[in-house]
This record gives structure tokens, sequence and C-alpha cells, in this order.
């Protein structure tokens, strides 16, 4: 469950970066 959680955290941050960008 850990590593499912961690993908869903660093997709939401990777599209904040692209959005910001």
């Amino acid at each position: 469950m850990e590593s499912f959680v961690e993908e869903v955290l660093l997709g939401s941050l990777v599209r904040a970066g692209m959005s910001c960008l």
C-alpha cells in the first residue's frame, strides 16, 4: 500500500510542477 500511496503523491507533485511551468 505504501508504494501505491507514494506513487499517487509523486504523481500529484509532478502535475503541480508541470502546471506551474
